[in-house]
């Protein structure tokens, strides 16, 4: 697969699932700053992994470590996304 496609659509999925659990937080009533803030660097993920992959005319391809240590971060993100629905 794609190195850089695959480093993109890793920080989009971490930042849903960080973005995700910081508005269930703040429709729950907990307006504190951390779930506030945590809603607003998911988005900056997300917005800057897209605007990244859409508008950029130089390519710069992730090496191999630094794909991985995103795609292991955002696998991290996803368990201990479903282990607090779940848990």
């Amino acid at each position: 697969m794609d190195r850089a496609l695959l480093h993109r659509v890793s920080l989009v999925v971490s930042g849903c699932v960080l973005g995700a659990q910081g508005a269930a937080t703040l429709l729950t009533g907990d307006a504190t700053a951390v779930p506030a803030l945590t809603l607003v660097g998911a988005l900056g993920m997300i917005s800057g992994a897209v605007a990244e992959a859409s508008g950029s005319d130089d390519e710069r391809v992730p090496g191999p470590f630094e794909t991985a240590l995103v795609v292991a971060g955002a696998a991290l993100i996803v368990v201990a996304g479903a282990v607090t629905v779940l848990g």
